[in-house]
């Protein structure tokens, strides 16, 4: 019988092997893994996904102040506006 073991190690501060370590993804593994699916997405076109990118960042933005807009400053005691 073969017991699964993870690839590398996970420890926790004191040293120990710690399960719920092993359940914890690296923030850098997903950034990663994102930047490869946008490229992938654009079909390999650096310039298609910069551009791309640049329109999600547009619509996001103006996401955020169309909600600012609609936000009651008494509501949110001051807190929506920048």
């Amino acid at each position: 019988m073969t017991l699964w073991t993870p690839a590398r190690p996970h420890t926790n501060k004191w040293g120990t092997w710690s399960p719920m370590e092993a359940e914890k993804h690296e923030p850098a593994d997903d950034l990663e893994a994102a930047v490869n699916a946008a490229i992938a997405t654009c079909d390999g076109d650096l310039r298609a996904t910069v551009r791309a990118l640049v329109v999600a960042n547009r619509f996001l933005h103006a996401r955020v102040e169309k909600l600012e807009s609609l936000c009651s400053s008494g509501y949110a005691r001051g807190g929506c506006r920048s």
